[in-house]
């Protein structure tokens, strides 16, 4: 209980400080709007908010998920799922947003890919994967999801095109709200922290390397239990 009880309060304070910016910002355009001299300066406030506003909003959300994913709250009967259909599905979905940014994505496996687990929390391993390989990808590039079978494990891998990271951070991004210094991004740094503590529960690992040498970036996803 004790433990419980200061993981909780490490999760509130981080939280407290995380949303603490984007909701200053926020104020901030809005008051800007407020104050604005003419309708150009006042819609250019407001669109600035509404950013913001969406920032917020995701932040808002990977809080609550990273909670409930590292308290077990949504723990669920594991089952045996089709990781290659899942793949199908959350690709097609996710296509048609990623085509407004002119990057496409591609999709390879050959056979049929089963494992055993909690199927909204894989949902959610694959959904971060894409929404990270096309943040931090270019803006015309190519992302790409794969399953194979390597030593009777299942081996997913989501990789993307653009700098890759510097070896020094390949195991820094994996912690809660860590950013990468002059990344230019506005993620909430805990996208990977909660692919991690997924796979972590499934018996799996994950680790990051470069797509190719000094080249892009692909993560990789090791599964156990393949039938």
């Amino acid at each position: 209980v004790r433990d419980a009880f200061k993981r909780e309060q490490r999760f509130i304070d981080a939280a407290a400080h995380e949303i603490r910016t984007p909701i200053a910002a926020l104020q901030i355009h809005i008051e800007n709007a407020v104050k604005a001299k003419d309708s150009a300066e006042r819609e250019k406030s407001l669109s600035e908010a509404l950013k913001g506003l969406r920032r917020t909003s995701r932040l808002t959300e990977q809080l609550l998920t990273f909670s409930r994913v590292s308290g077990s709250v949504d723990k669920e009967q594991k089952q045996l799922l089709s990781l290659d259909g899942i793949c199908k599905e959350i690709i097609q979905n996710t296509q048609p947003i990623l085509s407004q940014r002119g990057q496409t994505i591609s999709f390879e496996a050959h056979g049929d890919f089963v494992i055993s687990g909690e199927q909204h929390k894989i949902e959610r391993v694959i959904q971060n994967l894409i929404d990270n390989a096309s943040q931090y990808g270019l803006s015309n590039g190519n992302i790409m999801v794969s399953l194979e079978e390597v030593n009777q494990l299942t081996r997913l891998t989501v990789s993307n095109d653009g700098n890759p990271i510097p070896d020094s951070e390949k195991e820094n991004v994996f912690n809660p709200y860590y950013r990468i210094l002059g990344s230019k991004s506005f993620g909430s740094g805990l996208g990977l922290a909660i692919v991690k503590e997924i796979i972590n529960q499934h018996g799996g690992q994950i680790h990051i390397e470069d797509k190719t040498p000094g080249h892009g970036t692909k993560v990789i996803v090791e599964f156990t239990g393949v039938v």
